[in-house]
């Protein structure tokens, strides 16, 4: 299951990992310099932008497949880790893909 799919919480990791979510928390700000939740927003981000350059898929659809409840929360976080918004971002892979081949 692609649990970055969905609203995952610590508490669901460390139910399924079989550890407390106080320990998982630190673990992971002291493995990865990032909270869980920081974590878990960079392999969406990382899934959209695969979406986003190899599909046509719209936003919105981007979006819900991608764990964000909402189009314009996910283009507001979108935009704060690339530094565009998702339809620019798009739009500018594109153009490189073209200028390429």
């Amino acid at each position: 299951m692609n649990y970055w799919k969905k609203d995952f919480a610590l508490s669901d990791l460390s139910t399924f990992v079989g550890r407390n979510s106080t320990y998982l928390s630190h673990l992971f700000v002291e493995k990865t310099k990032k909270t869980f939740r920081e974590c878990l927003t960079d392999i969406r981000i990382k899934e959209a932008k695969k979406l986003l350059i190899e599909t046509d898929m719209v936003v919105k659809e981007i979006a819900s497949l991608t764990g964000f409840q909402n189009q314009y929360y996910f283009s507001r976080v979108f935009k704060n880790s690339v530094g565009m918004p998702p339809k620019q971002f798009r739009t500018k892979e594109s153009l490189e893909h073209f200028s390429r081949s």
